[in-house]
């Protein structure tokens, strides 16, 4: 209320100070009758003057002065009026436009404004900021209101050897092979709680040998099972990596996306843009970055035009199934050769310019070829977060994922 009694008021003195301007110049411009009432009164003095030395005699002198007499009155009438019109219209035209100014500036405020919203300075929004990142809900309370994804749909078999995977590391924890194996495997399936959790037992057992890759699988596993959600712990992963490898580009995104979250839209910019600027070598990373970095320019105050990379990709440089079918022309070894340097030129195109869902769909085809269900399943599940708000792209990846043996 106090935020909009300062407006009222402001308006007002805005409307005194214009109507006070626009007054003070209408009362100093003449309406035209009294120009004419200047002529005729100049008319009589000549008709005297004219009287005085018998230009004219005593008889014409009376006419003149009767019709030019008739002609003031009448002069000073329209004279009269012009001035009542001449203050009121300035007023009329002021509210007019006053009204229009207003209406406009209350409209526009209200879509880009927040009212009832306090001031903060610079400092202040940085502090609150810093106190989301530090009280933001932890891992468990995200997990707790986080669905799980129904689209990972394997075969009986897969099931049945997960089966026998997870009975056998219960009854040996402290194997290392089976829980790597078994965080691996749960991520597949889309169970990204069991699969955090068996990567940081890998951690665990290797005892400070952790490689870069570990800490960064486990961030990203603790950020799957939270929805897209960098909780705290995801957060102390991702440290992790950086420490050990500040350049690793799939950690530098989700600490973009960490501050994105906590108020910090700025940082995340900075990181994203840095980060296309460079180039990327995972393909998930640029779609991700290019749908998001507009908003965090924004909200950061910077702007912002994206290269349009989409369009200006040329045609796809994976293998095709006709690619595949003519390589069964070749030797085992030189086929296989073929399907690789295609699939590392396919993997080189979606990290640097992102691509459609066909072209994804190829790499996850060509990699079952490979006989790489590993990379198959890992890409699967990459395509599964950049498409997930496009139905058919799903149905273009699940048709492969069921082909490279990775979902039923």
């Amino acid at each position: 209320m106090e935020f909009w009694f300062l407006i009222t008021v402001l308006i007002l003195v805005v409307l005194a100070l214009l109507a006070r301007v626009v007054l003070r110049g209408a009362a100093r411009l003449r309406p035209w009758g009294r120009y004419n009432l200047d002529v005729y009164r100049d008319h009589l003095d000549e008709v005297e003057r004219d009287l005085e030395r018998a230009i004219i005699s005593a008889e014409e002198a009376g006419l003149l002065r009767t019709e030019v007499s008739r002609r003031i009155l009448s002069a000073d009438s329209a004279a009269k009026e012009q001035t009542n019109d001449s203050q009121t219209g300035p007023i009329g035209a002021v509210l007019v436009l006053a009204a229009i100014g207003i209406a406009a500036a209350v409209l526009v405020y209200l879509q880009q404004g927040r009212p009832g919203y306090a001031d903060l300075a610079l400092s202040d929004r940085i502090q609150a900021a810093e106190e989301l990142r530090q009280n933001r809900p932890s891992q468990s309370n995200a997990e707790r209101l986080t669905l799980a994804d129904p689209t990972v749909t394997p075969s009986d078999d897969f099931l049945a050897l997960m089966e026998k995977l997870r009975r056998a590391v219960a009854q040996h924890p402290d194997d290392l092979r089976g829980q790597t194996l078994l965080a691996r495997n749960e991520a597949a399936l889309g169970n990204f709680i069991a699969a955090h959790t068996a990567q940081a037992q890998v951690i665990l057992l290797k005892q400070g040998n952790a490689q870069i890759a570990d800490y960064a699988r486990y961030a990203e596993m603790l950020v799957y099972a939270a929805g897209g959600y960098v909780s705290p712990s995801a957060e102390t992963a991702l440290t992790a990596t950086l420490e050990r490898d500040p350049a690793h580009q799939k950690a530098r995104y989700y600490m973009g996306l960490m501050y994105a979250q906590t108020g910090r839209p700025d940082f995340a910019f900075r990181i994203w843009q840095d980060l296309l600027q460079q180039g990327v070598d995972d393909p998930s990373l640029t779609p991700l970055i290019n749908a998001q970095i507009e908003a965090a320019a924004f909200h950061a105050g910077v702007e912002y035009t994206p290269s349009d990379v989409a369009a200006s990709a040329g045609p796809s440089a994976g293998p095709s199934a006709a690619d595949i079918e003519a390589a069964d022309a070749m030797t085992p070894e030189d086929r296989k050769a073929m399907i690789a340097g295609m699939v590392a030129q396919l993997s080189q195109r979606l990290a640097s310019e992102g691509g459609p869902a066909t072209d994804w769909a190829r790499l996850i085809d060509a990699h079952g070829v490979l006989n790489r269900p590993d990379q198959a399943a890992q890409i699967w599940l990459e395509a599964q977060q950049v498409f997930a708000g496009n139905p058919d792209a799903l149905r273009v990846l699940l048709a492969s994922a069921r082909r490279a043996g990775v979902a039923q």
